[in-house]
This record gives C-alpha cells, sequence and structure tokens, in this order.
C-alpha cells in the first residue's frame, strides 16, 4: 500500500526557484490572491464567494484535508483554486455540452496558464501532443508506462531527451504494434481493460484499425502486481475506447487508490463516443469523477477533433509535490 504522509519535503534553494519559475511578472500573475480572483470571478461565472454551493464546497479539499498543506502552502493554494472553479463550472454544466466545452472551462479556469507558468513541455508524435513537466532535480529517478503503443514511439523518445533517468514499460496487445517500444525499455503483449478476460479492441494492425478479441489484464493488476510500481512519473494511455472505464480506477474510492500513485497522466479519450459504447451523461460521469473524486486536475485540454486528448496532473500526493511542484512551496 503506498503512504502519502511519509515524504520528507525538500524545497529548492532560492536561487534554482526563481530560475524554475521563469519572470517576475509572470510569477505575480499566478500569486495565490490573484488566481484566486481569476478563477472566481472572470472565469466562474455567477459565483458568489459568500454563498458558495455546498456541493462544490463538500468536494474541494480544505487546509485540514490535506496533512501536508503547510509543507507547500502556495502550490495547494494555487492547485485548489484551479480545481474550485473547475468544480463550479462543471457542477452547472448539463451533460450534452460536457465534449464541446470542457477544453474552454478548463482553459478560462485557468488550467493552461499554470501549464504555462509550470513549464511544461510538449511532446509531438505522429498524431498526438503529450504535455510533460521536468522533475526536480532533473537528473531524478522516473518511471514511464505507455499503455498502447500503437506503433509509435516519438513521444517516448522526446521525452527521454527531457528527462535523462528514466525505466520504461510499454504494452500493447498486437505484437506488431508493440515491437518498436523494445528499443525505449520493457515490452509486453498484453491488453488493459476495466476487467480481466476477452474485450474486443479496436487494434492497430498493419496501419489500419480493426476490432480484434484479445485477452486483456486491469490496469491495477498490470502496474500493482505484474510490474510492481509504487510511483509512476509518466503514464501515457490510449486504449481505443477502453480509457472510460478504466479512468474512474483512478478516483479515490477505485482499485487503484493508495495502491501507486501516478504523477502525470497523458490520455486519449476516443469519439464519436456512440463508437464506444459511451453517450453525452456517461462522458461528464467519467469527467466528474477525475475532477470531483481523485488527485487529479487537468492541465492541458487542447480543443477536441474527433477525440479528446487530457493532460493530468496528481497535486495532492507528496511523491509528486516534492518532486514537481516544490519549486512553488
Amino acid at each position: 500500500m503506498v503512504t502519502s504522509t511519509t515524504v520528507p519535503f525538500s524545497a529548492p534553494n532560492k536561487k534554482d526557484r526563481v530560475a524554475r519559475r521563469g519572470r517576475p511578472e509572470i510569477v505575480g500573475i499566478v500569486e495565490a490572491s490573484v488566481w484566486r480572483r481569476r478563477g472566481h470571478s472572470d472565469a466562474c461565472e455567477n459565483f458568489d464567494p459568500n454563498g458558495e454551493d455546498a456541493f462544490v464546497h463538500n468536494n474541494l479539499e480544505k487546509r485540514d484535508d490535506i496533512p501536508h498543506w503547510n509543507t507547500c502552502p502556495r502550490w495547494f493554494e494555487l492547485a485548489s483554486s484551479l480545481k474550485r472553479c473547475l468544480l463550479h463550472r462543471i457542477t452547472y454544466m448539463q451533460s450534452q455540452y460536457y465534449w464541446s466545452e470542457i477544453a474552454s472551462v478548463c482553459a478560462e479556469c485557468g488550467s493552461d496558464l499554470l501549464k504555462n507558468v509550470l513549464g511544461a513541455k510538449y511532446l509531438v508524435n505522429k498524431d498526438d501532443v503529450k504535455g510533460l513537466l521536468i522533475p526536480y532535480p532533473e537528473e531524478a529517478e522516473c518511471v514511464q508506462v505507455t499503455v498502447g503503443v500503437g506503433n509509435d514511439t516519438f513521444a517516448e523518445q522526446r521525452l527521454k531527451e527531457y528527462v535523462k533517468n528514466v525505466k520504461f514499460y510499454g504494452v500493447d496487445p498486437i505484437l506488431q504494434s508493440g515491437e518498436p517500444y523494445k528499443k525505449m525499455g520493457d515490452y509486453y503483449q498484453l491488453a488493459v481493460a476495466s476487467k480481466p478476460g476477452q474485450l474486443n479492441a479496436s487494434v492497430l494492425i498493419n496501419g489500419h484499425y480493426t476490432w480484434q478479441m484479445v485477452e486483456a489484464i486491469t490496469l491495477e493488476e498490470l502496474l500493482v502486481n505484474r510490474l510492481k510500481l509504487p510511483m509512476i512519473d509518466f503514464l501515457f494511455l490510449d486504449i481505443e475506447g477502453a480509457e472510460y472505464k478504466v479512468l474512474p480506477q483512478l478516483s479515490s474510492t477505485g482499485t487503484l487508490a493508495n495502491k501507486t500513485v501516478i504523477c502525470q497522466i497523458n490520455v486519449e479519450l476516443h469519439g464519436p463516443l456512440p463508437d464506444y459504447g459511451m453517450d453525452a451523461f456517461m462522458f461528464s460521469r467519467v469527467i466528474k469523477s477525475l475532477i470531483f473524486q481523485s488527485n487529479y486536475l487537468p492541465l492541458w485540454v487542447p480543443k477536441p477533433t474527433s477525440h479528446h486528448r487530457f493532460f493530468l496532473i496528481d497535486w495532492k500526493s507528496p511523491e509528486c509535490v516534492q518532486k514537481y511542484f516544490t519549486h512553488w512551496c
């Protein structure tokens, strides 16, 4: 079981903090008090700070809910203010607008601003772009897991250029699609789904996607029992529709809770929704489970095409705060 209060914090010195934060005028924009005003007025329409909706209030972490808040108060203030805005906005969104509007809501609440201030990098592969935060210190040991290689390791190669000390693990049910990952690290011919057993999956064969029955294991079985990873820095998740049932496992009540820590997740949410057994209401439930009931916040959600792409960060776990956000303590 992963404990969440045992990691000692060691904040960078002043010189390192200034170097990682960037220009002074940008730093001023995201001071906690200014951020709070952005989130509560410009981005959250009809928000009354003196009459906050009870549902939002009850789902927002307070200082007392995070035992290590005082170890990095400014970071937790920034992140919780972003979450407050997101909670308020999506609470009042009708489900049919989630697919088209969630990217705009995240941007209006300040996700993109926080991403830029944190110095996020972009990892471009054949048909996708992923987000990345550099660890502190930069030579820290890291773990990367790709679920759904898809015959494309360009993003992993670019990750290796930014972060030198990385152990790579990749899984894909089709040998032809997964074999290129062997040049990066360990490859396993597996599929991942919400339940173990046979899965009718969309798989890449000879450059074309087709539906095929494959043997699948759960994400918990992969990460906890097979790979035995107590902490993962970078998870790339592209599992052709199975993500809709796998992502809720990352919630505070999901099967992965307290079993492993995942600091950064890049996930592709596939559409059109009916092609993957989903509808607007079901999609809204998945988004709510991520934002309301997990440690994750969206740091970047580009405008959707036929698919959605989310760059998520664990903003609460001490291990992730220590490694990626202490320059804001």
